[in-house]
């Protein structure tokens, strides 16, 4: 079992592709309920970077600012029809409008609102988060640069009005410092002249 790097179009495969083998996976010590629905997956050997293959940026523990910014978005190789039997080759994109994430989780759950998980609302029913999409990235743009902020969970569509639907993500600034700690990646801070931000 491996991973592949360089990859846009499914039915093309391009010089640049990098493949990697997984060697390990490392589960959240309390993985196995809805709060920590998070993993690591260890490498034989690190990824080069290059011009096709580019890291996101690390969040620090604190940016809870981040979702507050209203400026991201969700990219994925799920379904894009109901049935979900149709599947891009291409990653579809969306702009994601970041809601009240303990409102939303309360309404439409009606659990008690986690802090691991983090949503957004959908204004048309099958545009967001779809089967397949599961594990993917929710970036948000930050002093131009582009922040690993959450992973597709979960969709919810609305019983009332139906073309609303919500997508629930998983928290990751919640997470980093355990993984720093699993990583041993430590925090850099990076300066310019208006802002001090973190990443890897």
């Amino acid at each position: 079992m491996g991973l592949i790097f360089g990859v846009y179009d499914l039915n093309f495969v391009t010089p640049h592709v990098i493949h990697r083998s997984i060697v390990d996976v490392v589960y959240h010590p309390k993985y196995g309920n809805q709060e920590n629905d998070i993993a690591l997956i260890k490498l034989e050997k690190p990824v080069i970077f290059n011009a096709y293959v580019r890291p996101l940026c690390l969040p620090n523990g604190k940016d809870t600012d981040l979702v507050l910014s209203n400026v991201c978005s969700v990219c994925g190789y799920g379904a894009t029809e109901v049935n979900g039997n149709k599947y891009p080759t291409v990653p579809h994109c969306y702009h994601a409008e970041m809601g009240n994430s303990f409102l939303i989780r309360r309404q439409v759950w009606n659990f008690n609102p986690l802090r691991s998980i983090v949503s957004a609302m959908d204004t048309f029913r099958y545009k967001g988060v779809s089967e397949g999409d599961s594990g993917g990235p929710l970036t948000c743009k930050k002093h131009f640069k582009h922040f690993l902020t959450g992973i597709a969970y979960a969709k919810h569509v609305g019983a009332i009005h139906r073309s609303v639907s919500y997508n629930f993500f998983i928290n990751v600034p919640k997470f980093v410092p355990w993984i720093r700690k699993v990583t041993k990646i430590r925090e850099k801070k990076v300066v310019t002249r208006n802002y001090q931000s973190s990443m890897i």
